[in-house]
């Protein structure tokens, strides 16, 4: 089973890094997302395949927060992202 592209590479987003913040770009929605720092990184985190579990692990070594609030705070922001366009939507293995 193919991975998804990184989301730069998906028709219709540009994106950019402006410091430690991302910025896309949706042409095909007219619509532009700026991502806070924190959100940038989840985003990277996750678009190069770490899961949620490791990408709270990793915040709780980049930023003083417990695990259980790293991985609340994940979930909800991949969720956003997934909403927005931003992230594909996990797929289904059987």
């Amino acid at each position: 089973m193919a991975k998804p592209p990184p989301l730069g590479n998906r028709e219709g987003i540009m994106i950019r890094e402006l410091g430690r913040e991302v910025v896309a770009l949706d042409t095909l929605e007219c619509q532009v997302h700026q991502l806070n720092a924190t959100a940038s990184l989840i985003w990277k985190f996750k678009n190069s395949g770490l899961s949620e579990p490791e990408i709270a692990e990793c915040l709780t070594t980049a930023y003083e927060v417990d695990l259980e609030a790293a991985v609340r705070d994940v979930v909800t922001t991949v969720t956003q992202l997934r909403a927005i366009g931003l992230l594909p939507e996990p797929s289904a293995e059987c």
